[in-house]
């Protein structure tokens, strides 16, 4: 299968491939495709995180696609935090109570004297 571009001369020449498989626009910066994925015909899913593609279909999805997962992240870590805090006041609490249960212990043993 070929492909052609019109020529300095105003003849149809043909655009030469980056590989086998690849076409490149000389006029569309970005633009690029397989010869093969015509007749594959991923999806736009597919096609938004296939490099060859990412330059021109959905421009805009990778960078919003990036930050939802820094969100996440963000999200996520900002869960291990209060979990990490809620031990931590579990075990103060475990320690103010057996503090606590001590002195109450102490305070019996000074009342027997």
């Amino acid at each position: 299968m070929e492909f052609y571009r019109l020529g300095a001369k105003g003849v149809y020449v043909p655009i030469e491939r980056v590989d086998e498989d690849l076409i490149q626009s000389s006029v569309l910066p970005g633009f690029q495709f397989r010869i093969s994925d015509l007749f594959n015909k991923p999806s736009p899913e597919e096609m938004i995180d296939d490099p060859v593609y990412q330059g021109f279909v959905l421009p805009g999805y990778s960078e919003a696609k990036k930050m939802v997962q820094r969100a996440q992240r963000r999200a996520l870590k900002a869960e291990q935090r209060i979990q990490v805090e809620a031990q931590r006041a579990q075990v103060e609490a475990q320690r103010a109570q057996a503090a606590e249960a001590e002195i109450a212990r102490l305070k019996a043993l000074l009342a027997e004297k």
